[in-house]
């Protein structure tokens, strides 16, 4: 068991990386790093076959690591967007009661930035509203709402 000590802190060390907001980009440098090294893997436990039963288990190891990062992002990505749809909900509310757009989030009952997936709701110049959050995997991209199309729009920076 002590054998795998260096790759469980490894796993723990990406883990803990990878699986905070806005950390999930951490994947796209990790993913060839680990996928170079179970072709390594493969290829020691194909030329040592006493080896092969401690690189599956290294690769299980890693494997389950990912695994769980990406679903921690999934959550993350569901409970943001179901946030922000409850916002986008209580704009559109506000506007059919009172026949204009809020004009700000207080209005609507929560402080901008300061709620659990920093959603923001603004009033534009030309009057129309404004929803945006960041987006949970990669670090300053957003996700705004068009009041107009009804839709999402992913905004990378």
């Amino acid at each position: 068991a002590l054998s795998y000590l260096p790759v469980l802190l490894a796993c723990a060390f990406v883990g803990l990386m990878a699986g905070i907001r806005h950390g999930g980009v951490m994947l796209v440098f990790i993913a060839p790093i680990f996928l170079l090294s179970m072709l390594v893997a493969c290829f020691k436990a194909w030329k040592r076959p006493e080896r092969r039963r401690p690189l599956a288990i290294s690769a299980g190891l890693w494997m389950l690591t990912i695994a769980l990062i990406v679903g921690l992002h999934w959550h993350y990505y569901t409970a943001s967007r179901q946030a922000a749809d409850a916002v986008v909900a209580s704009v559109a509310q506000y506007m059919q009661t009172h026949g204009k757009p809020p004009t700000d989030a207080q209005t609507l009952g929560f402080t901008n930035g300061k709620n659990e997936w920093r959603i923001f709701y603004t009033l534009r110049a030309d009057q129309i509203p404004s929803v945006i959050y960041f987006s949970t995997f990669m670090p300053f991209d957003t996700w705004e709402y068009e009041f107009d199309n009804k839709r999402w729009i992913y905004r990378s920076d």
